[in-house]
């Protein structure tokens, strides 16, 4: 029967020497550098961009539930607008 910590081993150990060996024929050759480095800055500029604009539309769709869809913070603020007793209107 075959087991399964061996086999894992063999795994761990043939990714560990692909890494190496990789980082070796990467760090021999200087033109992957000149390509990589400027890819990764562009890659990370346009994920920083991308996690702004999603802040925005969250805080914007945040501002927009609490004022046009919580339908008892809305209730109670219109009543209040027109000086109108909440507690006739709403049982509690």
């Amino acid at each position: 029967m075959l087991k399964f910590g061996f086999v894992w081993n063999r795994i761990a150990q043939f990714v560990k020497n692909f890494a190496l060996a990789l980082c070796y024929s990467i760090a021999e050759d200087g033109e992957f550098w000149a390509i990589v480095i400027p890819l990764l800055v562009c890659l990370l500029a346009c994920g920083l961009i991308l996690f702004a604009i999603g802040m925005a539309v969250y805080a914007i769709g945040m501002g927009y539930y609490e004022v046009v869809l919580d339908v008892h913070e809305t209730m109670t603020a219109k009543l209040d607008s027109l000086s109108i007793n909440p507690d006739k209107w709403i049982p509690r």
